[in-house]
């Protein structure tokens, strides 16, 4: 998952992007402490709310990354299954990533 620094709303106001979906040009409404997933796994572009733990760490992030235009770039497959189960790359994740 690639996420870009424009596509993460920190701030107090809402802001728009504008998102390539099927084809179509769309305005997508970023809300305050939101991130925009510009392609789903639908398709379709969606903004997923932050709690404070995540915001606290895209504030970190986005401090550490200042210069750079992505928050997250791996344009590789990922190396960790999002469903909490063994890694991809058949070993188990590291037991401070599970609930």
């Amino acid at each position: 998952m690639t996420i870009k620094r424009c596509e993460v709303n920190l701030g107090p106001n809402s802001f728009f992007v504008k998102v390539r979906s099927k084809g179509q040009d769309v305005k997508v409404e970023v809300r305050p402490n939101h991130i925009l997933i510009p392609k789903s796994k639908n398709g379709k572009p969606r903004t997923v709310p932050l709690s404070n733990i995540a915001r606290g760490v895209f504030v970190d992030l986005l401090a550490d990354e200042a210069n750079s235009e992505y928050v997250f770039a791996n344009h590789s497959r990922s190396q960790i299954s999002t469903n909490n189960g063994p890694a991809d790359n058949g070993q188990s994740a590291p037991r401070s990533w599970l609930p």
